[in-house]
């Protein structure tokens, strides 16, 4: 039986379609994120959440029980994130400290990308409640295995603490730095960490050289799933409002400009208008109405490269949260 909360998220007799309880969950933990960064986990109120993502208090509970839990679906998809871009980077290296070099490289540039998900995972994860701790610290124990994998062909013996211990220094570091909107992650930690891994593990040597070497440019071959910046190209800055919109018009492929203005919390009928014409011109969406004239209504889907972009720039957010409807 559906609670009184998500029943008035539906039609008279039913529930929103899927894409739609996606979008709004999409919202949510986009609203989760900037209100954790402005105010801290403390301060991130049921409402606050809520109003940040221009929806009523009882839409948020038809899809999460409490704050604990939206924080948590958001954590889940944030790992999931940095995740894959690390694996994928780590495996096209066949030895353990390049591929390690270079999964740090992505989940570095990731958080230049968005600090907001560095402050998530690394300074308020902790004080997130039970769930979130636990999680968590699961997610650590992973992390400081992966960089113990250096212990297989290490030149020294390391102490069993060695991953763990560089971890927490990295994780330390990487809070210090994002509070400072103007420093660069990738470019000032990324050596230094590498050498105090390279060090541990490979010797001074090592770690001399990973010291000096400077951050790799980012391949542009064409064609290239794993590498290619899906970015390149692109002539409008992705901001927030941006990338809600693109998730809009995915969510769904004939929005009007009210469609796309309702789903991203624009009010402005005006500044929808501009937006989408400038997506329009940077070729991320276009119009397959029937009559795309001016004043006709529109119907926006999203081009191959708007498509691309989309993927890019959006939170996975597929039901992580064991309190989504399902």
């Amino acid at each position: 039986m559906l609670s009184t909360a998500t029943q008035r998220l539906g039609r008279p007799g039913g529930r929103r379609s899927p894409a739609s309880e996606e979008m709004q969950r999409r919202r949510l933990i986009a609203a989760l994120l900037d209100t954790v960064a402005e105010h801290g986990y403390a301060r991130a109120s049921v409402g606050r959440i809520a109003t940040a993502a221009r929806l009523s208090r009882n839409t948020f509970y038809g899809h999460y029980d409490d704050r604990e839990a939206c924080f948590l679906a958001a954590f889940e998809d944030s790992v999931e994130r940095a995740r894959t871009l690390a694996l994928t980077a780590h495996e096209a290296e066949d030895d353990w400290l390049a591929g390690t070099r270079r999964a740090l490289q992505r989940i570095l540039e990731l958080f230049d990308q968005d600090r907001r998900l560095a402050r998530l995972l690394l300074v308020e994860a902790p004080a997130a409640g039970p769930r979130v701790r636990d999680r968590h610290s699961e997610v650590l124990t992973q992390l400081a295995g992966a960089i113990d994998g250096g212990r297989e062909n290490a030149a020294a013996d390391p102490p069993p603490i060695a991953g763990r211990s560089l971890l927490g220094g990295m994780m330390i570091m990487i809070a210090e730095r994002s509070s400072d909107p103007g420093a660069s992650l990738t470019a000032e930690l990324l050596g230094p960490f590498m050498s105090m891994i390279a060090l541990t593990y490979r010797g001074a040597e090592e770690a001399r050289a990973q010291l000096s070497t400077p951050p790799a440019q980012r391949p542009k071959t064409p064609g290239s799933k794993s590498d290619a910046d899906p970015l390149a190209g692109v002539r409008i800055r992705p901001t927030y409002r941006t990338i809600r919109v693109l998730a809009a018009i995915a969510a769904n492929p004939a929005a009007s400009n009210r469609d796309v203005a309702d789903a991203a919390g624009i009010t402005d009928a005006g500044q929808t208008s501009k937006l989408l014409a400038r997506l329009a011109l940077a070729g991320l969406i276009e119009n397959h109405g029937d009559t795309p004239t001016r004043w006709a209504p529109k119907a926006w889907r999203l081009t191959e490269l708007g498509g691309r972009v989309e993927q890019a720039t959006r939170l996975p957010v597929t039901g992580s949260s064991p309190n989504a409807p399902r």
